[in-house]
């Protein structure tokens, strides 16, 4: 019988999307498409799935000469490009306007990563590890909505919005971020600053649900059922953030 080729974790680029909800298989998709495409233009190979593990999604893919012989140029070239796209990302999170017209090799990688951030409400992370080295592109829900607003906020007709289906505010989520308003409105340090994620994710979920059809009737019955459970402190923030869109 012939050995079975041994994967180290020297040579693996791993894909994590920590979920708590079921994937949509074309953000899924879209995104290893994405990852692949870059490292094609940056490489001129393609990437090949090794593992998949469900619950967060976990996918190892690795380079398609790494089933040769020519296994060393797969380890520098996945560690180089993990760092390009780690370089790309932070460029993004700096300037969020320039996520619409980047054409720099990872910027494929980086729309997708947004992508499915905010459609499975997920941190997205891509990885290369070995040993006690690690690099590591990491994006937070919290991140992808910051930047899926600013990138709209500076659209003009020569410079196009980056077009991402919004997720659908069901009644379990507007249900969640009520209790998301109420526990940052009893937590003083969540109010201590503008920096803070949580509060912050709560000024992007205000702004994004009142600029939607019947958004803003919406937040004022969230409001109403606040003040009637007994959380006044937390409608009222909630009204606050509400005039100030």
């Amino acid at each position: 019988m012939a050995d079975t080729l041994q994967i180290s974790d020297q040579q693996a680029l791993t894909i994590v999307i920590s979920n708590k909800e079921p994937l949509v298989a074309g953000d899924v998709g879209a995104l290893f498409d994405a990852i692949d495409r870059d490292y094609s233009q940056f490489s001129g190979r393609h990437l090949t799935i090794q593992t998949l593990r469900t619950g967060s999604l976990t996918a190892v893919l690795v380079d398609v000469c790494t089933y040769s012989l020519a296994t060393m140029g797969a380890v520098v070239t996945i560690k180089e490009f993990v760092s390009i796209v780690r370089k790309a990302l932070d460029k993004i999170k700096a300037k969020p306007a320039r996520l619409g017209t980047a054409r720099s090799i990872g910027s494929k990688t980086v729309r997708a990563i947004v992508r499915t951030s905010r459609s499975t409400h997920a941190e997205v992370s891509i990885e290369y590890q070995h040993g006690g080295e690690r690099v590591t592109a990491r994006l937070t829900r919290e991140e992808a909505e910051v930047i899926y607003i600013e990138s709209e906020r500076v659209a003009t007709p020569e410079r196009p919005a980056f077009r991402v289906a919004g997720p659908k505010w069901t009644d379990r989520e507007l249900a969640a971020f009520a209790e998301t308003a109420a526990l940052v409105s009893e937590d003083p340090k969540m109010l201590a600053g503008e920096g803070n994620p949580a509060f912050q994710l709560l000024q992007i979920m205000v702004k994004e649900l009142s600029s939607r059809p019947g958004g803003k009737e919406r937040l004022a019955l969230i409001s109403e059922q606040l003040h009637k459970s007994g959380r006044s402190a937390a409608a009222r923030l909630l009204e606050t953030l509400l005039s100030e869109t």
